[in-house]
């Protein structure tokens, strides 16, 4: 999920913690603050699954700049090797964009590296 959508579950959960605050009878209250937890919650999930992803994007990025200095390869060489836009290069080496299977596979035939050789042992926020 992005950042909106991490927004959006917190907006929710906002709003439904007013409706609770608003309750005029206990049991509604208590329903309408069991939603907010399970919003909250959500937030909290979805903001450790973002952090893990940003970090394995940034290692695969900084991979791909390793090996790319290893072969002397410019961004456009790379690039023409992978069928890759060379400004897509870019954005993945800084760690900007998302780095889907397919395009990792991609780069290691066009960078001669197993796929295994991006991705980190262990990703953790």
């Amino acid at each position: 999920m992005t950042k909106f959508d991490i927004r959006a579950c917190r907006r929710l959960a906002d709003t439904i913690t007013a409706k609770a605050d608003a309750a005029l009878d206990y049991p509604t209250m208590l329903v309408f603050d069991g939603f907010a937890r399970a919003w909250r919650r959500q937030v909290d999930l979805l903001e450790v699954n973002a952090e893990v992803t940003a970090s394995v994007n940034a290692h695969i990025g900084a991979r791909v700049r390793q090996r790319r200095h290893e072969m002397g390869l410019s961004t456009e060489d790379v690039a023409e090797l992978c069928g890759i836009a060379a400004a897509q290069i870019r954005r993945y080496e800084a760690g900007d964009a998302v780095i889907q299977a397919a395009l990792v596979w991609r780069l290691s035939r066009g960078l001669d590296r197993p796929v295994d050789f991006f991705y980190p042992e262990r990703a953790t926020p």
